[in-house]
């Protein structure tokens, strides 16, 4: 069945049923992702190791960790910019390729024990950041339903942290500390076939949008996007930034999943200070980032059955991250027992990285009929950013007693920003009304 509304030149536009393909492009898009989070971070979750048989230090993870983070936020742009002009399928193909041949030049590397070409390969890998980072949002606002939007970006978006988890799971079981370099070789050239298989994926049948719109936000957008092509890239952004709703989502997602994700790239220097080695690190960190995709998938579960509003999901996840993160401090500093550690940072995860699909939804709720690229580019760009930023404390002069404290406080500052001032959902909105573009700014009432 379609529904129909008239464009500008009154011509009748059909909203279409869902395209059943767009299960399979959200299967490619999530196994790119997922192997894309867990490349970037295997060489942090094999770091004992890496560091014995590879001579990778942890500084060195830590630095590879930081640039793949600063190639995300220069490229968000340029990315964002030829999806916004209908080039989804060639930015897929050109991310998968980068990730693909990434992953070959790292087993490279590993078989000739050369370090430099290793993170060479890590490097490429981290040019499919933003698609990895992003594309979810942009492939459920384009294909999916409005009933199974957020879900859609729930599991999209979480699959490049889920990939970072199972490397932590990786680097606990299957590859140990105490292991020869033939297992890292198997691993390496598994990543490699997975990657290649992706993109033969992509080259078979990827397109870049529908035939028809899959909701009346989504028309609307589209007709949104064709009066923003003419605008400037700076006016372009600025509009985006001027929507004071959107930027305090984009400062929680950077104080939360940025944070966070710079927390977990330093874990295992982290937690040594506990005498913890790489096993229970990586028992830790797999726990946190698996848990996170079951609160991401629990809070987009409970949105999508309308029982409670983004903003209200949002805040709630943050005050169980805070909470749980004060219990992690305390658990390490009063040497816990690994597994209530590890149950306590799975809800830490579970409520930080549960905060990532909604926060995307929320922005692209409030700055819509702005096109999803931009919402998205800059939040990927302060997600990238925040990371940085935690990665450059310098380590010789402030120690590794603060690592844990940041992401703590940032869960807090994040719990005040969203408890207050409600954030209008104006996408939901259009839907509801069916296609109509409601003109009322952030002060006005909400329905």
């Amino acid at each position: 069945m379609t529904a129909g509304m008239e464009n500008d030149n009154g011509q009748s536009t059909n909203i279409a049923d869902p395209e059943p393909a767009r299960w399979y492009l959200a299967i490619v898009l999530f196994l790119l992702s997922f192997e894309m989070g867990f490349v970037w971070n295997l060489f942090n979750a094999i770091s004992g190791i890496s560091g014995r048989l590879l001579g990778i230090g942890a500084q060195s993870i830590e630095y590879d960790a930081m640039i793949g983070c600063a190639v995300s936020v220069v490229l968000s742009p340029f990315v964002a910019h030829w999806i916004s002009k209908g080039h989804f399928r060639a930015m897929m193909i050109l991310s998968a390729l980068c990730l693909c041949l990434g992953s070959w030049i790292i087993l490279l590397g590993v078989n000739r024990d050369q370090c430099g070409v290793i993170f060479l390969g890590l490097a490429l890998n981290g040019l499919a950041g933003p698609m990895a980072l992003f594309g979810g949002a942009f492939l459920s606002d384009a294909w999916f339903p409005v009933h199974q939007r957020t879900q859609a970006t729930s599991i999209l978006c979480l699959s490049n942290y889920i990939g970072a988890g199972f490397a932590f799971f990786v680097g606990a079981v299957i590859v140990p500390e105490t292991d020869g370099i033939n297992n890292v070789i198997y691993l390496v050239l598994t990543c490699a076939f997975t990657a290649s298989i992706i993109l033969g994926s992509i080259l078979i049948f990827f397109p870049s949008s529908p035939a028809s719109p899959a909701s009346y936000s989504q028309l609307v957008r589209i007709r949104e996007m064709k009066v923003s092509s003419k605008l400037s890239f700076r006016e372009s952004y600025g509009k985006v930034l001027s929507n004071g709703s959107f930027c305090r989502a984009c400062v929680c997602f950077g104080l939360g999943s940025g944070i966070y994700a710079g927390w977990g790239g330093a874990l295992n220097e982290n937690l040594s200070q506990y005498g913890m080695g790489q096993t229970i690190s990586g028992w830790i960190g797999s726990a946190g980032l698996l848990g996170g995709f079951i609160g991401g998938s629990a809070a987009a579960t409970i949105v999508d059955h309308g029982q409670m509003r983004l903003q209200k999901v949002t805040t709630v996840l943050f005050a169980i991250s805070f909470l749980g993160f004060s219990a992690f401090i305390v658990g390490c500093e009063s040497r816990w027992p690994p597994a209530l550690l590890i149950i306590i940072s799975a809800i830490v995860g579970g409520g930080v990285n549960g905060t990532v699909p909604i926060l995307f939804e929320l922005a692209l709720e409030t700055s819509f009929p702005a096109p999803s690229t931009a919402a998205g580019t800059l939040l990927t760009m302060m997600n990238g950013i925040a990371a940085i930023v935690y990665f450059l404390i310098p380590l010789n002069i402030f120690g590794t007693r603060w690592m844990n404290w940041v992401p703590c406080v940032a869960c807090l500052i994040s719990f005040v920003l969203l408890a207050f001032r409600p954030i209008r959902c104006r996408r939901s909105e259009c839907d509801r009304h069916q296609g109509e573009i409601l003109l009322l700014t952030d002060g006005d009432d909400l329905p």
